[in-house]
């Protein structure tokens, strides 16, 4: 399983775009991982198609004009099946299936944060995670602690 993930800083430039679509095609993953997409999910309905994915999970940035940030974007390919057990504006945890393989494994996506507080609800959730299954697929992201 191939998995791609971009911390892309906004993806309103067109060349982020064109160098996304040309990642994807070059490399065919699996799974991909946007965060700080800077983009409200009715803006990131258009990526799905153009990069050939079947499915995608999907959450709003915070703030309006040029105060906008965060956003997430998970998009998985025919092969994948997505059980999402939580979702946050920071954090996608979820179960991943590979269609040839028959066990699940437990995957967290992570996002970094600058609020302390929502970084330890972040943490958390990281930690009940890993209670719930012996197989930890992943972790991707910004992992700070103070």
């Amino acid at each position: 399983m191939k998995l791609l993930c971009w911390n892309c800083h906004g993806l309103g430039h067109p060349y982020s775009i064109r160098a996304l679509r040309r990642l994807v095609k070059e490399e065919r993953p699996d799974l991909v991982f946007l965060s700080e997409t800077k983009k409200k999910v009715c803006e990131l309905q258009s990526l799905r198609s153009m990069f050939g994915l079947s499915s995608m999970i999907k959450m709003d940035c915070e703030g309006e004009g040029r105060q906008r940030m965060s956003g997430l974007l998970l998009m998985c390919n025919d092969n994948i099946e997505v059980d999402v057990k939580s979702l946050s504006q920071n954090h996608i945890n979820f179960m991943v299936k590979v269609w040839n393989l028959t066990r699940y494994s437990n995957s967290l996506i992570y996002m970094g944060i600058q609020k302390n507080t929502l970084r330890d609800i972040t943490w958390s959730c990281l930690i009940l995670s890993k209670g719930k299954t012996t197989h930890l697929g992943f972790v991707v992201g910004t992992l700070m602690w103070s």
